[in-house]
């Protein structure tokens, strides 16, 4: 039999590590939330270490606290909603099905900071 070698992944991942709050959510509703570590991202998934073991289907929201400012002065992070793939532990997978940059400051509001963040990069 013959093996496939490599990383058969569609999206290339990149070992980053940043903070992060997320939202456990059901029907609209926020049934509970925690914090921790992305490990790995990449445009199709997150790969986060949590504070307590989440399972496979749940559907969540991240907030990660992005490395830049916006203008140099304004903080921002990026939003991204999926479901959990893969959870062994506290250490999860999430397949991204959204994701938006926002404002953090003002990311109750809604305030979308995509455009001009696609104008300056």
């Amino acid at each position: 039999m013959e093996t496939i070698a490599g990383d058969r992944r569609q999206d290339r991942r990149y070992d980053v590590e940043l903070k992060l709050q997320y939202k456990i959510l059901k029907a609209g509703r926020v049934l509970d939330e925690g914090n921790g570590l992305t490990m790995n991202m990449s445009r199709g998934g997150v790969q986060f270490e949590s504070e307590r073991t989440l399972t496979e289907g749940m559907d969540i929201e991240l907030a990660i606290e992005w490395p830049f400012l916006l203008r140099g002065r304004f903080p921002i992070q990026l939003h991204v909603m999926g479901s959990v793939v893969r959870a062994e532990r506290n250490l999860v997978s999430l397949r991204t099905t959204w994701h938006e940059f926002l404002d953090s400051a003002n990311a109750d509001a809604g305030e979308t900071v995509s455009q001009e963040l696609a104008m300056v990069m």
